[in-house]
């Protein structure tokens, strides 16, 4: 078994988007008629600082917020769209607090969870908030049928109290 780490300053382009990674962990670990390797990287982008992990030969992948670290969802956007996309000015800050990303496509499943902690005004009556947000997707595979899944789950601030739901 061997494991290494590499640190450095690396930019990366994606598209209109740089990726600032700073730390790349490898391990190998050698079995009888088969070898195993799991990559772990760390970097800032879009402003918010992310791991990527991948294992072999299981083919799994992974990406997610490191803990403490958020994410502008408008920020998202301007990375990953054109820059014909805009979000209008008036549209909330929201701010992505947790996001976990993961797939293992031999086995052809993939989950995805992603919260935000705010509450935004919204534009119309008085004193109505929504926000503090859960959403959680999945699909797996069972023989040739793909089983969906998923929920959200939010609160919804009247007044001086909230309502909390999925």
């Amino acid at each position: 078994s061997v494991r290494a780490s590499l640190e450095g300053d690396w930019a990366l382009r994606l598209g209109t988007t740089e990726l600032a990674l700073d730390q790349v962990d490898l391990g190998l670990a050698v079995e009888p008629g088969a070898v195993h390797a799991e990559i772990t990287a760390w970097a800032l982008a879009a402003g918010a600082a992310c791991e990527v992990k991948v294992a072999l030969p299981a083919l799994t992948a992974s990406v997610g917020l490191v803990p403490g670290s958020s994410l502008a969802v408008r920020t998202l956007v301007q990375a990953l769209m054109p820059a014909e996309v805009v979000v209008p000015a008036a549209a909330p800050a929201i701010l992505i607090h947790a996001f976990a990303l993961a797939a293992q496509p031999r086995d052809g499943t993939f989950s995805l969870a992603a919260s935000t902690a705010d509450l935004w005004t919204l534009p119309f009556g008085r004193g109505l908030a929504l926000g503090k947000l859960e959403l959680a997707l999945a699909a797996s595979k069972n023989g040739e049928q793909v089983a969906p899944s998923g929920s959200l789950a939010g609160t919804l601030a009247l007044g001086g109290g909230e309502l909390t739901g999925a």
